[in-house]
C-alpha cells in the first residue's frame, strides 16, 4: 500500500490457478484512486500467449546463435534502410574480416549490384508505404 501511495501503480507478474486446479501466468497492475477516499484497483491479466511468444522468442535466438557461432561461412545482417550493421558473425572476423568499428561506411552500403538497384529502390519505397513505388 506504501509503494502505491509513493508511485501511484504498481505493476508485478504472478501465478494464478483455475477453478480445476491449472495454473497460468498474470501481470497483476495495482492502481491507487482517490476520489472521497482511497480505492486499490487490482486488475489481473492472463498474459500466457505472451510468455509462450517470449519462449519461442528465446529459443529461436538461441538457435540462430548456435548456427551463427558455428559456421565457417562469414555473414551479417544489415536495417535496409540506414544500413546500420544489426549482426556480423565471428566467423567474417576469423577470416580476415574487419571488426565493426573498423566500418566508416555501413556494412553493405553499396553492394547492390547496378543491374538491381532500380528494383531496390522500389522495394524500399513500397515498404515505407510510398505510391510512385512502381
Amino acid at each position: 500500500m506504501q509503494k502505491n501511495r509513493e508511485s501511484g501503480s504498481t505493476r508485478t507478474e504472478g501465478i494464478h490457478r483455475r477453478k480445476d486446479g491449472t495454473t497460468f501466468p498474470v501481470e497483476i497492475s495495482i492502481r491507487l484512486v482517490r476520489l472521497e477516499r482511497e480505492y486499490l484497483v487490482v486488475v489481473a491479466r492472463n498474459i500466457s500467449e505472451r510468455k509462450q511468444a517470449e519462449a519461442a522468442l528465446r529459443e529461436s535466438e538461441e538457435r540462430f546463435r548456435e548456427i551463427a557461432e558455428n559456421i565457417t561461412e562469414a555473414f551479417w545482417i544489415t536495417d535496409w534502410d540506414s544500413g546500420e550493421i544489426l549482426y556480423l558473425s565471428p566467423a567474417y572476423e576469423k577470416s580476415g574480416g574487419a571488426r565493426v568499428p573498423a566500418f566508416t561506411r555501413p556494412l553493405g552500403h553499396g553492394t547492390t549490384p547496378p543491374t538491381r538497384r532500380p528494383r531496390a529502390r522500389r522495394r524500399r519505397l513500397c515498404q515505407r508505404g510510398e505510391k510512385r513505388c512502381f
